[in-house]
């Protein structure tokens, strides 16, 4: 079990680094995705500066599942435990300003982090014990 959840986390940095592309260098395609149909220059660069602390975030995530180190790998998912909550709430904050208005890419990124909240919720109590 802690193999395939692992390999989940792994999955999710791609998915990052994916996201870290497209905010980064191709940020009206990033920003239409999530349904604003025509960002101004301001929205593109604050999708740019998100896309620097997933960056970031995917680093530390990458560098704690390589280390091994199951104490670290704890804290890094309780922060990214609270990051989903915090990114659906603003995501649907984004959607009620966009009047409501889901789009394949968003209603995909709510799926995904609750997977990814089920499955760090999942690890954190299995493997519990071990860490402390």
């Amino acid at each position: 079990m802690r193999r395939a959840l692992r390999v989940i986390f792994y999955l999710e940095a791609l998915i990052n680094c994916i996201s870290i592309v497209q905010y980064l260098f191709l940020g009206d395609v990033g920003v239409r995705a999530l349904g604003i149909t025509d960002p101004n220059p301001f929205i593109v660069e604050g999708f740019r500066a998100f896309g620097v602390l997933v960056l970031v975030l995917t680093y530390v995530l990458l560098r704690t599942l390589i280390s091994n180190e199951e104490r670290a790998l704890r804290f890094v998912l309780e922060g990214y435990l609270l990051g989903d909550f915090v990114y659906i709430w603003a995501l649907w904050q984004l959607i009620q300003k966009l009047d409501g208005v889901w789009t394949p890419t968003s209603i995909a990124a709510v799926v995904i982090s609750v997977i990814l909240m089920v499955a760090r919720i999942t690890y954190l109590w299995m493997f519990r014990a071990k860490a402390t």
